[in-house]
């Protein structure tokens, strides 16, 4: 069942150790030996959605932000070109920031996650989430703000 659900080796014994110490750590909620195996299916299954709803967040987040050069007919023209101009001196400063300070900014801006659910994924407190974010968004304004003073 692991294999039908992942179509991959190490993504499917990776199932079903993850599956296998999931239902070793709730043996007390264990059905009779007759559902055994449509419990253990359950289990598979539930946490192999719950995987691909991560690597999903994850490839939003870790992506390069979309380029947006596409003409826009609706709209004053300049104002568009100058949100253009200003959308690609903020990806390109985001782009270059470290990581630790890229994150926080991606999840909850881009990735659209609560504070607390992107600080249970980067499995740090939500206290300790928002003064990253809080550093990174200070430190993308200093970075934009000393571009446009040179």
């Amino acid at each position: 069942m692991a294999w039908a659900l992942t179509q991959h080796e190490a993504d499917s014994l990776d199932l079903l150790q993850a599956a296998v110490e999931k239902a070793l750590s709730h043996e007390a909620g264990a059905p009779g030996s007759d559902r055994l195996g449509y419990w253990m299916l359950r289990i598979m299954k539930n946490l192999w959605i719950d995987e691909m709803r991560k690597r999903r967040r994850w490839q939003r987040i870790v992506a390069p932000m979309p380029d947006d050069s596409d003409p826009s007919d609706q709209g004053d023209a300049v104002n568009a070109s100058e949100r253009r101009v200003e959308l690609a001196r903020v990806r390109q400063v985001l782009e270059t920031m470290p990581e630790d300070q890229r994150l926080p900014i991606q999840l909850v801006v881009m990735g659209e996650l609560s504070y607390g659910e992107a600080a249970e994924f980067l499995d740090i407190s939500v206290g300790a989430f928002t003064s990253r974010l809080a550093r990174a968004r200070s430190g993308l304004l200093q970075t934009l703000k000393a571009q446009e003073a040179s």
